[in-house]
């Protein structure tokens, strides 16, 4: 094959490489290595493309080399762009059924091999051994199934039917031990390494006594303050887990509670919350004046809010949220191959929230008032998912609420200055009590959990 065509079937292949490189690299973010692994994805896949890649693309047979040439021919002074389209055009038809499932699943199988190999090697833990698991069945290669369970070094090479290879897929292999593989490699060290801290879930500081608000100077807009007092009372005494109760009864209580309908904040200059009788409305908002009283309650006025609280000025609440960030996926994108990683990443983090459900609503002004109409609406799956949802967008300055349309409060907000921690510890608060929730927190913020709940449980000691 000419250095011309084989240039213009790189052009065709290299995006498929990289995608299934991309999707593997979106695949292992929650495990144990991805804290180090996600800058390493494009230099993987940059030494996939030089070490096999191109050894790929020039394996075409005759009868794909002639189509491809025809078509250049054909095409020639089109530019690259039109060329490879009219390659991958060209090809499909004969890319249907059998033979494009066997190159699709063999090159998927080779890209993805070699992307676990390579991030496990950058992992450098030199003890570090790999297993090759074959799958036991009548389809199976006897080569393969001879060295089912064979363990090597992770620098080492297994012996397949005669030939070396480093992982399943390796095309020093050949075709008879390459193509239609189904076997994997399994990565594992003499003791297993623990990266995050473990998370203690249980608080053994079990307050007794109620949280009791009645000193509070209560705001009722409508009707009877002490009904309102009482309803707040026992929302407050429901709802909090017995980790944020301690906490309400070891801190001095708020100046007052304005009851409100639909608004929520907390004002620190007033020791003032607003709030509705939504649950979790009410707790984040009190969240808010406990991280304020667990700080220096000096309050220092900027532009918009305070610097002041706990969560702004604790160290290890920043860094247990910049490595949650990295461990997601989130932290700031170092370049392209990353901010595509992290689009999948946020769709999937949105799917996992919210699912998508037609409501209809009745127009009520206009010309068009009193007609029907449908429209989409997010859905929580989840207890607390607009919170949760919020944290996310904490920690990607406003980038989920504005391109991904989830719950937050956007980028305008998430501008100001301390605002990512306070919210983020507000949040924390409001979902302490809810199983769901936090079981989600435990696995996609198990650095922030722990910080959370050892300064809330210091409060007992």
């Amino acid at each position: 094959m000419s250095a011309s065509i084989r240039n213009d079937v790189a052009t065709t292949l290299e995006p498929f490489y990289k995608q299934v490189i991309l999707a593997f690299a979106k695949r292992t973010f929650n495990n144990r290595y991805s804290q180090k692994a996600i800058q390493d994805y494009e230099g993987i896949y940059r030494q996939f493309m030089q070490d096999v890649g191109s050894t790929r693309i020039t394996e075409i047979s005759d009868t794909t080399r002639q189509i491809i040439n025809r078509t250049i021919l054909e095409n020639q002074t089109a530019g690259v762009a039109v060329i490879s389209k009219a390659i991958n055009e060209r090809m499909s038809p004969k890319f249907t059924r059998a033979r494009a499932s066997t190159i699709a699943r063999t090159e998927t199988h080779t890209a993805s091999s070699f992307a676990i190999q390579k991030q496990a090697e950058n992992f450098e833990a030199p003890q570090m051994r790999k297993k090759w698991i074959a799958t036991t069945d009548d389809r199976s290669r006897a080569s393969h199934l001879a060295v089912n369970g064979q363990e090597v070094g992770i620098d080492e090479d297994f012996v397949v039917g005669g030939k070396k290879m480093s992982y399943t897929g390796d095309p020093k292999g050949g075709a008879s031990e390459v193509i239609n593989c189904r076997c994997v490699i399994v990565y594992t060290e003499p003791e297993d390494v623990i990266v995050d801290q473990e998370i203690p879930r249980e608080i053994n500081i079990v307050p007794t006594e109620s949280v009791d608000i009645k000193d509070v100077v209560f705001v009722e807009i409508r009707g009877s303050r002490t009904k309102a007092r009482q309803q707040y009372n026992d929302l407050l005494n429901s709802q909090l887990s017995s980790l944020t109760r301690l906490a309400v009864i070891k801190n001095s209580l708020p100046d007052r509670i304005i009851k409100s309908g639909n608004k929520g904040y907390y004002m620190e200059s007033r020791g003032e919350i607003c709030s509705s009788l939504e649950r979790k409305t009410l707790i984040h908002e009190y969240g808010h004046h406990i991280d304020y009283e667990l700080g220096d309650r000096t309050y220092i006025s900027t532009s918009y809010g305070t610097k002041n609280t706990w969560s702004t000025k604790s160290k290890e609440f920043k860094e247990a949220y910049i490595l949650d960030q990295k461990k997601l996926g989130l932290a700031p994108a170092e370049n392209s191959f990353v901010a595509e990683i992290q689009v999948d990443i946020l769709t999937d983090l949105k799917n996992a929230l919210f699912s998508k459900q037609i409501i209809e609503t009745t127009v009520k002004s206009g010309w068009a008032k009193g007609l029907k109409k449908k429209k989409p609406v997010d859905v929580p799956k989840i207890d607390g998912a607009e919170y949760i949802s919020d944290i996310i967008d904490a920690l990607t300055k406003g980038k989920f609420q504005k391109e991904y349309y989830a719950w937050g409060h956007g980028v305008k907000y998430y501008r100001i200055n301390g605002m990512v921690e306070k919210e983020i510890f507000a949040n924390l608060f409001a979902l302490n009590n809810s199983p769901q929730a936090m079981a989600f927190l435990k696995e996609k913020f198990p650095n922030l959990l722990r910080v959370f709940e050892e300064r809330l449980k210091e409060i007992g000691n």
